[in-house]
């Protein structure tokens, strides 16, 4: 879940859909209507986090094969993927918007993706299987 801190707009990743399956969706809940709406993103969407003064939503696709990032923006529906490592799941972007972190529990590793070039930075060996990521407000 990640919320929108200049629209208050709230973001859920929808791993699982009715099926089993991955359900490629993330839910889309407006604090003041309180309408509830989806965006395909594709995959099977396990993390999400939102660019703190832009809205592109950074989402992570839980698929142990081949783990992706989708970078979405949520005013088209546009998806663009990015390979990343094996499971990943967390995903948090730094408070000045230049680096997302994303935790891959499938291949012990966590990679940072520079949001201006749109590539992979770095990708460093932790500990085992990474689950969830934060990072510190002051960068």
């Amino acid at each position: 879940i990640a919320v929108d801190p200049q629209t208050s707009v709230v973001y859920v990743a929808n791993q699982i859909g009715p099926s089993g399956a991955g359900s490629a969706t993330i839910s889309v809940l407006d604090p003041q209507s309180l309408a509830v709406s989806r965006l395909t993103v594709g995959g099977s969407p396990f993390g999400v986090a939102v660019h703190p003064t832009d809205g592109t939503l950074y989402v992570t696709s839980a698929n142990a094969i081949a783990g992706q990032l989708f970078i979405v923006d949520p005013e088209t529906a546009q998806v663009d993927k990015f390979a990343v490592g094996l499971s990943p799941f967390g995903v948090a972007v730094s408070p000045d918007g230049s680096t997302v972190v994303v935790a891959n529990a499938g291949s012990d590793s966590v990679t940072l993706f520079d949001v201006a070039t749109r590539k992979v930075r770095k990708t460093l060996a932790v500990g085992d299987g990474p689950f969830g990521v934060s990072v510190n407000l002051s960068g």
